[in-house]
């Protein structure tokens, strides 16, 4: 019986390594098949890679082409433009007329409009840094007004010593010395032309420039109080010539409680009551008995300044 099963066994094993050999053989056979199938397929030739797009070079935009003028931002120390307003006698033909003693903003040109220049001669006698102009009609004005803007003088800075009487020789030009009324597109002629002259010696890059305006009470837009302002003949003139201005600031003359003493105080910032502003962020917000090489020691803010400034003559 063993011998059987042994038997059995044995044959048992044979045909199963049969079946693998069958089944190996009909495997391969498949597989043999399969390679001879794909070789006779026609060869599809492979495209060649795709090479990226370069993006061509930009073609930069020239400037100067144009004329614009690529510089840094400016500083107020060797460029600025003004308003000083205040009442009449507290020294603000003064005040402008001690430019003459800050090297970087000298020599001064004071174009006079009103006959208080003499006050300069006063201050600041034989001063060759400090010259006046006395204009007596819009017509001799224009074009000197022109040439300081281009760069055409020899001067650093300008003030127009009023802003206000200048408007009234462009006034009287406009009305033929008064023979006409001024009609409502006259008065926006004025202010256009006030608003020019602002803006074309405030963006001068040659020159700086000092409007003096006289004193008056307007209403605030917003607050609706009463508050001191620059004053300019229109309303328009008044609300447009005024935004490009770098500092507005107020000069008024007070007396110590105490001492009795009169003093001139320059009010650089605004506090409810006057009309100021300071762009540059540098002015103190008063100064006493100010002189110009005051506002330029806070504008350059440099030590070497400040010790020249204070150096005893």
């Amino acid at each position: 019986m063993s011998t059987t099963i042994a038997t059995e066994a044995s044959a048992a094993e044979e045909q199963g390594m049969m079946d693998e050999m069958e089944a190996e053989a009909a495997m391969a056979a498949l597989v043999a098949e399969a390679e001879a199938a794909e070789a006779k397929k026609p060869t599809k030739s492979k495209a060649p890679a795709k090479s990226k797009a370069v993006a061509p070079k930009r073609q930069l935009f020239d400037l100067a082409s144009i004329g614009a003028i690529i510089e840094p931002p400016r500083k107020m120390s060797s460029k600025f433009s003004m308003v000083l307003y205040g009442p009449k006698g507290a020294g603000k033909t003064s005040l402008v007329g001690s430019c003459a003693n800050v090297p970087a903003w000298a020599p001064i040109l004071v174009l006079a409009t009103e006959d208080g220049s003499s006050v300069l001669s006063r201050d600041y006698p034989d001063n060759p840094l400090l010259r006046v102009v006395n204009l007596e009609d819009w017509a001799t004005a224009a074009p000197i007004i022109q040439a300081i803007a281009d760069n055409e003088t020899e001067f650093k800075t300008v003030s127009i010593d009023t802003l206000p009487e200048l408007q009234e020789f462009n006034k009287n030009h406009i009305t033929s010395n008064g023979e006409n009324e001024m009609r409502i597109q006259d008065w926006g002629t004025l202010a256009d032309n006030t608003i020019n002259v602002v803006k074309m010696l405030h963006r001068s890059p040659w020159v700086n420039v000092i409007f003096t305006s006289h004193v008056e009470k307007v209403q605030d837009q917003e607050t609706g109080k009463l508050m001191y302002s620059p004053y300019l003949l229109g309303k328009k003139s008044l609300q447009e010539a005024m935004k490009p201005i770098d500092i507005v600031c107020y000069l008024g003359v007070h007396q110590d409680k105490t001492t009795k003493e009169t003093m001139r105080v320059l009010q650089t910032n605004p506090d409810g009551k006057y009309d100021a502003s300071d762009r540059s962020g540098k002015l103190e917000v008063q100064y006493v008995n100010p002189t110009m090489m005051d506002l330029y020691v806070s504008l350059t803010e440099d030590p070497d300044v400040v010790e020249e400034a204070d150096a005893p003559e």
